[in-house]
């Protein structure tokens, strides 16, 4: 479920042997659990009444796939609009065993940005003969970089990185064009808007001062979608808590701030009208940290070649704890009240 173009390093029997491809976010992890869910509730099916929602979604990873699903596929048309909606995404910093929960913003709204850089191509060793692309694109970075620290309000979240530079093809050659990815994080729409605009004007200003005519500007390409900031809900976050603090352990339930990841679960709550929660699930090998809770060693971040979830415990822990928070909130009771134990 929704590979990534990065070779899978891990030293584990089930990475990719693709060789250009690997499962470096979990999601491969997060589907494995899924059934599990689907089969404890259904052997537990005379303790809850309603409708549980089960959902294996791709496209995650760029793809726009939650809303592909809800529009498109008329998800909730077909099986009906939830009361709630949950979900696990594994943690590369937490134990497994442990859970985190992030109250309000969780996630940032992302998008991805396209820019060609054009100019005027000729030989590298004449280079008054023409207008160097490369050159305008190394301005082009350096300008961007003071976009969030010269032009957002500090008390606002934004991220503008330059994750991919491509142009030429030998020494002494000069292109015609150098083709720029990169992807912008923000807490809020109008912060993105007021980047993409900087973003406008400075290819504007440093092709003109190339000497570039206008046909010639840079050309900037959006994503169609935006990838919108995802809230979890605050009233449904704090009862699930409580569940996972009694089948884990309070001790096992960890406070996680807001990340600047993009995350298009954000879609299933239809712009605030639904209740959602996306929740952390650890899945770092537990001997990996000391008994203060320190790492002990390298931790490999998610997109990592080398991230390699914990499978027992990690799924384990995810199916009982999802279990848990959904029949509390098919049967309207606190985990404490109910009788149903899960072995």
């Amino acid at each position: 479920m929704d590979a990534l173009p990065i070779p899978d390093r891990r030293p584990a029997p089930w990475r990719c042997t693709d060789g250009q491809l690997g499962h470096q976010c979990g999601h491969s992890m997060h589907s494995a659990m899924l059934p599990f869910v689907g089969y404890c509730l259904h052997a537990l099916r005379d303790h809850w009444s309603g409708t549980a929602l089960l959902v294996a979604q791709d496209g995650e990873e760029g793809w726009n796939g939650a809303d592909v699903m809800i529009r498109e596929g008329r998800l909730y048309e077909r099986f009906g609009r939830p009361d709630a909606a949950l979900a696990w995404h594994v943690s590369p910093t937490l134990p497994a065993g442990t859970v985190g929960i992030a109250k309000g913003w969780a996630f940032a709204l992302t998008q991805f940005v396209d820019i060609d850089v054009y100019g005027v191509g000729g030989h590298g060793g004449n280079p008054h003969m023409s207008v160097d692309p490369i050159v305008l694109a190394a301005h082009l970075i350096t300008r961007f970089q003071t976009i969030v620290s010269r032009e957002i309000a500090p008390t606002e979240v934004a991220v503008l990185s330059v994750g991919s530079i491509h142009g030429g093809s030998k020494h002494s050659i000069i292109p015609e064009k150098v083709a720029l990815k990169l992807t912008l994080r923000s807490r809020t729409e109008a912060v993105y808007r007021q980047m993409m605009e900087a973003i406008e004007r400075i290819c504007r200003a440093e092709a003109a001062a190339s000497g570039l005519p206008e046909e010639k500007f840079p050309k900037i390409i959006e994503r169609p979608f935006i990838t919108k900031p995802l809230f979890n809900d605050v009233a449904l976050a704090n009862r699930v808590e409580a569940v996972f603090s009694g089948v884990l352990g309070a001790e096992q339930v960890r406070t996680e701030p807001p990340y600047t990841f993009g995350e298009d679960f954000s879609g299933y709550g239809l712009d605030g009208q639904i209740p959602i929660l996306l929740s952390w699930l650890g899945s770092v090998q537990p001997d990996m940290f000391d008994a203060a809770g320190q790492p002990v060693g390298f931790l490999p971040p998610l997109h990592h070649e080398e991230f390699n979830p914990y499978p027992d415990l990690t799924i384990r822990t995810g199916v009982t704890a999802m279990t848990a928070a959904m029949l509390n909130l098919l049967n309207g009771q606190a985990w404490q009240e109910s009788q149903v134990q899960l072995d």
